[in-house]
């Protein structure tokens, strides 16, 4: 440890080893060698002048925190992204800057901060200035808290009551008798009870005015005819082991509302729409071509099982389907205009769920699984208190209103595929509620406040998961808010960002209250106990300090130099002694001894002036090696014998590309040479490169002899025009080193 070392900005500079036994004259040497370089390497062209033999720069960035944390700087979105921080360091509340060594095939910086409580705030570093603001707080008496309740519950409608056993007859009157053919004419007052066995295939049914009970029993199929107009007010008693199918549309609109009661044990076939003023009420098994309506008050009461091989649409005044058992339906579902939709079983839809009106009901108390969910205008009543799952997109888009949401309910759980907020709109989650989304989500909510909200008082929170979040436009404000206690868990999201400037606060993401962004979609501090049918439950990492870089292996960045000697002036192959350099955490950085090519006795020295510090041991001992003659890490490398020589301090402000390293070569007679760095060197072949590490902190050099214009194509041109093949050290095309 080189303690009390100021870690100088320096020019890069020559520094050599022999292969050799005896040592040369290094002027000489240097000039041949350096012809050579020019012709071998760069095929005759000369070196760039602005060439500093270093693929990264030294680039300072601004940082201004509301909050305390573990600053990183990436050149990759850490939310997404397994890739090593080219910075870490503890800070606090304030501003600071920061020297960091951006590689030049880099477009960009992004800037995360781990806090205590386990989030990851993740920005884009723009005009070199990171910016975390903390979250919002939520007023007491506030109109964002009043957009946020506990426990959203329907609130301008009542459903109809369960149906009692009582309603459904178990066999007709004794005293009535089958007949073949009704016609009911007449005063309003006319009641006819009969009931209709298999005697005959087929009948028709003609009502225009009067009232009837009629009991079916048995196989039968009833052309079921509407006078369209008059008034009626008949009941069907579909009596257990009847077979009945309705031909044509069941459209009887006009006058009272029909009843239907529909035994357990019976089965009903409407081979056309099922569009009637009525009160159906199912325990055997129905399929239906098609649900229309029903239309004003009428009640589809399911408690069996339905099979709709169309749509179903409930749109008018009054309407309402309420589902306690199984439901199947082809075409989509349209809950609209004044309709009203509750699931208390098992719905499931081909196509699309469309919710589209901002006074319609939809309850989903049971499982609703559905190909797509749309859900338009924005309602006060479409809540989810169990489970929905969406296997393909759910979109929202509400408009600019305060008042509607998408409520989910404690223990309530949504699971979809993927997931738009396509405009403005609420989802308003309970304590213990959980969103899940298996692969995207989009947000464009593009207002203020408009988002996820969870809990604004009390210890509950409401979990969102996913593996992917992203936006259409990362440069628009308010794409999405978190508000309240909501815990959003993903593998990847999109980055923070202050599209205004310094001087406009407000955000891409916005946080408000105790909302937290957690890396990873299993790493929410939280747990959710599963709620039977409704929700599977969140079992996230508990005890976590905000440090996720255990769970995630995150890689450490490397700087190498890469030194050549002049035992021969036509080997370029830059892996005479290769050491690197750990990216600082907290000011501190490792010095580490990963090839040893040269051999002669030799040791890494740091610092200017005629007396540097010799860091750790000679080169080959610290790597395990009892002569200098061996070779170490040129043809293949065994990673075991890397080791560090020691560790420096670096300045905030520090070039980690350009930093005083040297190497003393001891001859085979005793003399000593020493090479150290130089500006003069700027612009010249050289003797030395330094080499930022790929996304995971690697970088593989050439084997033994094998010229680095070969090893790596783009060498060359990089080192005849700097601002070309930025990225060459990620592209081998010749032999190099791997592990």
């Amino acid at each position: 440890m080189l303690k009390g070392m100021t870690a100088a900005v320096v020019a890069l500079a020559v520094v050599g080893c022999s292969k050799e036994t005896n040592l040369y004259d290094q002027n000489s040497k240097v000039e041949e060698s350096a012809a050579n370089f020019v012709n071998n390497v760069l095929g005759g062209r000369a070196v760039d002048a602005n060439q500093t033999w270093s693929t990264a720069q030294k680039v300072m960035v601004n940082v201004e925190s509301e909050m305390a944390g573990t600053l990183k700087i990436y050149t990759a979105n850490p939310h997404g992204n397994v890739t090593a921080p080219l910075l870490t360091q503890t800070i606090t509340v304030g501003k600071a800057s920061y020297a960091v060594a951006k590689p030049a095939d880099a477009t960009e910086l992004f800037a995360s901060l781990n806090t205590s409580d386990g989030s990851m705030n993740v920005v884009r570093i723009t005009d070199n200035r990171a910016y975390f603001k903390a979250p919002t707080a939520i007023p007491a008496s506030s109109r964002r808290a009043a957009r946020a309740p506990q426990a959203p519950t329907a609130e301008g409608w009542t459903f109809a009551e369960t149906p009692t056993d009582a309603m459904f007859e178990a066999d007709y009157p004794k005293e009535i008798h089958p007949k073949g053919e009704y016609w009911a004419y007449g005063g309003s007052n006319i009641h006819t009870n009969y009931y209709l066995d298999d005697t005959e295939a087929q009948q028709d049914i003609n009502f225009w005015v009067g009232n009837a009970d009629i009991y079916v029993k048995g196989k039968k199929t009833i052309n079921f005819i509407n006078p369209g107009d008059g008034s009626a007010a008949v009941v069907f008693h579909i009596l257990t082991g009847a077979d009945v199918t309705f031909v044509g549309d069941f459209n009887y609109q006009k006058g009272d509302a029909m009843a239907m009661f529909i035994n357990s044990g019976a089965k009903v076939t409407f081979n056309g729409a099922l569009s009637a003023n009525v009160n159906l009420y199912n325990r055997g098994e129905v399929t239906v071509n098609g649900v229309t309506g029903p239309y004003a008050d009428g009640v589809i009461y399911n408690q069996g099982t339905i099979t709709s091989k169309k749509n179903m649409a409930v749109f008018n005044n009054g309407s309402q389907v309420i589902n306690d058992g199984t439901w199947t339906v082809a075409e989509g579902v349209t809950v609209e205009g004044s309709g009203h939709i509750q699931n208390l079983g098992n719905m499931t839809v081909t196509g699309l769920t469309l919710v589209n009106s901002n006074n319609c009901t939809w309850v989903n108390d049971g499982t609703w699984r559905t190909d797509n969910y749309t859900y338009n205008a924005g309602s006060t009543d479409v809540i989810n208190n169990c489970r929905l799952f969406v296997n393909e997109l759910f979109t929202i888009n509400l408009g600019d209103t305060d008042k509607n949401c998408f409520a989910i309910n404690a223990g309530g759980g949504v699971e979809t595929k993927n997931f738009h907020f396509a405009g403005p709109g609420y989802i308003k989650m309970a304590g213990d509620a959980l969103f899940k989304v298996t692969n995207e989500a989009k947000m464009d909510a593009t207002k203020a406040d408009y988002g996820f909200w969870g809990p604004t008082t009390g210890d509950k929170y409401a979990v969102i998961a996913a593996n992917k979040i992203v936006t259409t436009n990362e440069s628009q404000m308010y794409d999405i808010t978190y508000g309240g206690n909501v815990l959003v868990a993903c593998d990847t999201h999109f980055p923070n960002s202050y599209p205004g400037g310094a001087n406009d606060p407000r955000p891409v993401i916005d946080l408000i209250g105790n909302a937290k962004i957690v890396k990873g979609q299993n790493n929410a501090d939280y747990q959710i106990a599963a709620e039977g049918n409704c929700n599977g439950g969140y079992n996230g990492r508990t005890g976590g300090d905000g440090d996720d870089d255990d769970d995630d292996n995150e890689p450490t960045m490397y700087y190498y130099y890469a030194f050549e000697d002049l035992g021969t002036t036509d080997d370029f192959d830059f892996n005479d002694a290769v050491i690197r350099l750990s990216a600082p955490v907290n000011g501190t950085s490792s010095v580490e001894i990963v090839a040893a090519g040269g051999t002669l006795e030799a040791y890494i020295t740091y610092g200017e002036g005629e007396n540097p510090t010799v860091i750790g041991a000679e080169i080959h001992s610290a790597m395990g090696s009892n002569s200098t003659n061996t070779m170490i890490n040129t043809s293949s490398v065994d990673a075991s014998k890397f080791a560090v020589l020691g560790t420096i301090p670096v300045a905030a402000d520090a070039d980690l590309t350009a930093l005083p390293f040297g190497l003393k070569v001891t001859g085979t007679n005793g003399e000593t040479v020493r090479v150290t760095r130089s500006v003069a060197n700027n612009g010249k072949s050289p003797l030395v490169i330094v080499v930022n590490g790929n996304e995971q902190g690697k970088w593989f050099w050439a084997t033994e002899r094998t010229n680095i214009g070969v090893a790596y194509s783009g060498f060359g041109d990089w080192g005849a025009n700097v601002g070309t093949n930025a990225n060459w050290y990620k592209n081998a095309t010749g032999s190099v080193v791997s592990y």
